[in-house]
C-alpha cells in the first residue's frame, strides 16, 4: 500500500502538544541517532525541529528539549537546512512501523 507523509507548519509549542513524538536534530554529541531511536517509538506521527544551517543554537536546543523534544541525529556530517528535514522525513517513512 502507499504512503505519503504529510508536512505541517507549526508554528506554536501548543500546535505540537498533542504530538506524540516531538525529536529535535541535534549535532550534540552523545545524541541518539535517527537510526536507533525511531524504529523504537512505534507510533505513526511525529514533530521533528529541524533549524537553520549549523543547527539550533545550544540556547534553541535546550527550550526544545524544555518543551518535550527529544533530540536525535541524522549522523555525524552537517546538512544544508533543507536537506536535513527531508533526510529526516526519510527516516521517520522507511522505519518499521511507522506507516
Amino acid at each position: 500500500a502507499a504512503w505519503l507523509a504529510s508536512v505541517a507548519s507549526i508554528r506554536s509549542g501548543a500546535d505540537a502538544a498533542d504530538l506524540p513524538a516531538r525529536l529535535v536534530l541535534s549535532l550534540a554529541d552523545g545524541t541518539r541517532s535517527a537510526a536507533d531511536m525511531i524504529p523504537t517509538m512505534g507510533i505513526r506521527d511525529a514533530l521533528v525541529l529541524s533549524g537553520p544551517e549549523g543547527g539550533l543554537s545550544a540556547s534553541e536546543e535546550m527550550e526544545a528539549i524544555g518543551c518535550g523534544f527529544a533530540p536525535t541525529t541524522l549522523g555525524s556530517r552537517v546538512l544544508r537546512a533543507e536537506t536535513a528535514a527531508l533526510a529526516a522525513l526519510m527516516w521517520w517513512s522507511d522505519a518499521p512501523g511507522t506507516r
